[in-house]
Order: C-alpha cells, then structure tokens, then sequence
C-alpha cells in the first residue's frame, strides 16, 4: 500500500504556469513550450524536490492570472499578491528573490538622476499589459509617451533600433541581453523606477495541496538552489 501510494504521488503533475511575455534569462521558448531558463530550472528543482513530474502551463499575460485562479495551473511564480486580481485566491511563498525595474537608454543619453528629469515627450518602452505604477502619473499627464512591446525583449530591441527613447526591463533581463550581446551600444547606467521581493503563487484551486509547494519552494530558497539558479544567468 505504501508503495502504491509513492508510485502515485511519483506520477502526479505539478503544473507550472508561465507567460508568453517572459524572455531570457526568465524563460526560453520553441514556439509555445518553454525549453529552458530560471523559471524551467526551478520547475526541474521542483520536481526533485517533490518527487513530481513537471509540466510547463503557457499562457499570455494578460491571461495567466485567471487561468491560474480557475485551476488550469498548480503555481504562477515571479509575481506579488498586488498583480494578481484576487491575492487570496493564492497561497504566497514570500520573497524567493529581488526583481528590479530599470530604466535605460542608449550609450549616448545622459543619466537622469530622477524619473523627471528625463525631456519631456520622451518615448518611454514597455511591455504590452504590464504595470509601472512610478510612471503611471507621468504617462497620464502626458509628459511621457509609452510605446508598448509584447516582451521585455521586444522593448530593448526596439530601443537599441532608435524607435523609442528610453525602455524599462526587469534588471535580470536587461543584464542577460547585455551579456549575450557584448557590442549592444545600450547605456551603462540603470535608473531603478521599483524593487519587490518576487514570490510565488500557489492558486486554492490547483490540484497539489498549497502547503506541500511551499514548503518545497522555502526549501530550495533555504539550501541555495534558487540563489544557484539565479547565479547562472548573471
């Protein structure tokens, strides 16, 4: 009976939502199925960790939230409970690891010390649907424009092509671009715009019990795999 059970507990699935918004080193796709990145490492930690199969749950941002509350998946991670539309809805990790949003710009601009300081008008690039509550005033007084991409990729390849002024990237990706190419041109300052301890949700309707993936993320962050993990991508 008892072997009974592991072989079952063995073949159970834990179903780990992603957003088709994600980019490197967040999330490497082929078409719609992620291959690889920090969130298809941890999903593989995961699953030592719980002695589970893993399957990868895509879906588009604006998506993914209701997806996850209806069910459709056992865990939404790099999010904190003021994005999601019901946070009780989740179970919440706390703080696994910092996720930083920078502004930045081509090589030739000039550091701005504040958000204001940037010229006015200036063409400020982000992504389709997300939020950026520091510069929600600027966008709706008009002082800025937001050009919208559909992933945080597209915003700096947009940047680096001149179609837009500055851009705002979660730090992580920002840093990975630079790493991968070397003569990217993009400046070297950063004007941080927020900073929040990413956690991970585990959704009340998900079919593994919240506990046993909490208690397994805590884990991970205890014994330095996820600090591992983050490692191989800076």
């Amino acid at each position: 009976m008892v072997l009974a059970a592991q072989v079952a507990e063995a073949a159970e699935s834990l179903r780990f939502g992603v957003t088709l918004s994600s980019t490197m080193p967040d999330a490497k796709f082929q078409g719609e199925r992620l291959v690889g990145g920090i969130m298809y490492d941890l999903g593989q930690a995961l699953s030592i960790q719980l002695a589970m199969k893993v399957s990868f749950v895509t879906l588009p941002w604006k998506r993914v939230d209701s997806a996850v509350r209806a069910g459709k998946a056992d865990l939404l991670c790099e999010l904190i409970p003021q994005w999601t539309v019901s946070p009780d809805e989740y179970v919440w990790s706390g703080p696994l690891f910092d996720l930083s949003d920078v502004i930045f710009a081509h090589e030739t601009t000039p550091e701005p010390k504040t958000i204001a300081d940037m010229p006015v008008d200036s063409t400020i690039g982000g992504v389709l649907g997300y939020h950026y509550p520091a510069l929600d005033p600027f966008f709706s007084n008009g002082r800025y424009t937001r050009e919208d991409a559909v992933t945080q990729q597209s915003v700096i390849l947009k940047l680096a092509a001149g179609r837009t002024k500055y851009g705002i990237s979660d730090a992580l990706v920002l840093s990975w671009y630079k790493r991968i190419n070397p003569n990217h041109h993009l400046s070297g300052w950063q004007l941080v715009i927020s900073r929040v301890g990413s956690q991970c949700g585990v959704p009340l309707k998900g079919k593994v019990p919240p506990e046993k993936i909490i208690n397994a993320l805590q884990e991970l962050k205890r014994n330095g795999s996820i600090e591992k993990i983050l490692n191989n991508y800076r």
